[in-house]
């Protein structure tokens, strides 16, 4: 069973068995950018190649204020000492159509462990919660198999397609869309 604590602070949690969820702060921006230069997570990103310290530094600036549109979750293994971030979660909603889309990261050594589903399964509900909202929408480049599979197992169903510039690449880049229902979000 999954154990969800509710995020009430600046300062919220969400924890499951291996994983710590929370708030992101500046220091947080270091790890993050160790990530974002990873190759197999670089490729995917929409970061620049090799991701420089200050474009990170300059998101993390905005990503501490928390926001009546939006949230960010870095992720950390129970575990780990000291904790170190091993990947962020990221879900806004200030679109013109206030549907949340959510975006994610995981460093390359936590990849194939099921580490990012149990994250997802802490932020789904509370995203579908605090969003007020009965679909959230995804999107990944073509060839980031990873990642649908991942999608798929999360009950997204793809829904089209569309093309986002990839500032790892330098060009426009096709992705798929993805959707998910309240109705059909299984936590497991």
């Amino acid at each position: 069973m999954m154990q969800t604590t509710e995020p009430k602070s600046s300062d919220a949690r969400l924890q499951s068995r291996r994983l710590i969820l929370r708030m992101p702060n500046l220091d947080d921006a270091f790890a993050i950018n160790d990530i974002y230069n990873e190759g197999d997570v670089a490729r995917w990103m929409s970061v620049p190649s090799p991701c420089p310290i200050g474009f990170t530094l300059e998101q993390f600036q905005r990503l501490v204020v928390p926001s009546p549109n939006g949230v960010c979750y870095i992720i950390l293994r129970k575990n780990q000492r000291p904790a170190k971030p091993i990947g962020m979660i990221l879900a806004n909603w200030a679109g013109p159509t206030g549907v949340p889309k959510i975006g994610f990261l995981l460093a390359e050594k936590h990849h194939r462990k099921g580490l990012m589903r149990e994250a997802l399964n802490l932020i789904l509900p509370q995203l579908f919660k605090t969003a007020r909202t009965e679909t959230v929408e995804a999107s990944r480049f073509e060839g980031n198999e990873a990642s649908d599979k991942l999608m798929l197992k999360m009950a997204f169903r793809q829904v089209g397609t569309s093309t986002a510039f990839n500032r790892a690449t330098r060009r426009e880049e096709p992705q798929v869309d993805y959707v998910l229902a309240r109705s059909d979000l299984v936590v497991s």
